[in-house]
């Protein structure tokens, strides 16, 4: 499970009007993801022990997610508002429900 999370935090994003780029912060490794390739982004909330944490899924057409969690990035706040100036579609917020141990339901998938 560390591992994991450890994984999805080693990477960083630049939003376009144009697409996504990620970078991997291990590797240097950088991948463009077009905005056509992109069905739109939700919100959401993950409660822990210790509280509620919120969540941005951005959704790609191909069924795959980019989770991006509160406490793994510093400019999180920044996300939604630029999501929403570069024309992304907004799917609307979606409530965490737990499927199995690490998974859970998601809302918009196709």
């Amino acid at each position: 499970m560390y591992f994991i999370v450890l994984l999805k935090t080693t990477k960083s994003y630049i939003i376009t009007p144009d697409g996504i780029e990620v970078i991997n912060l291990l590797t240097f490794q950088k991948t463009a993801i077009s905005k056509k390739e992109i069905l739109g982004f939700s919100t959401s909330e993950i409660p822990y022990k210790i509280g509620n944490f919120k969540e941005i899924l951005i959704y790609l057409k191909n069924g795959d997610k980019i989770d991006l969690m509160q406490f793994a990035y510093f400019n999180f706040k920044k996300i939604e508002p630029a999501l929403i100036d570069k024309r992304y579609d907004f799917l609307g917020y979606e409530p965490y429900i737990w499927k199995w141990v690490n998974s859970r339901v998601y809302k918009f998938d196709k």
